[in-house]
């Protein structure tokens, strides 16, 4: 989980546990806008985010026109969920003091 939670600030890089590893970032909706949430994923080094979506009415797709110029630069996938999906996944979330996924 984001580390701050919408993941509209500096985010820590994932652990890098092998040259294999992929980690995906999983963030709330809030906070900011979708451009923003991305950039600083990929600056973490994180291969996708997940954003867990818990508005009927989501402000997070609007991207401001400054930059729609560089939104075709971010190589990174972005998926949406509810917020039932997002907390199973959130079981899953990466334990760096187990080295292991929590259940």
């Amino acid at each position: 989980m984001a580390e701050p939670r919408h993941a509209c600030d500096f985010l820590p890089p994932p652990p890098a546990l092998n040259s294999e590893s992929s980690f995906v970032l999983l963030a709330t909706e809030d906070g900011c806008d979708l451009f923003t949430k991305t950039v600083y994923a990929k600056e973490a080094n994180y291969h996708s985010i997940i954003i867990i979506m818990n508005t009927k009415h989501p402000t997070i797709l609007h991207i401001d026109e400054e930059y729609l110029e560089y939104i075709n630069t971010l190589t990174i996938d972005v998926s949406f969920i509810g917020v039932a999906a997002g907390k199973k996944l959130e079981a899953f979330v990466y334990d760096p003091t187990s080295n292991a996924r929590q259940v």
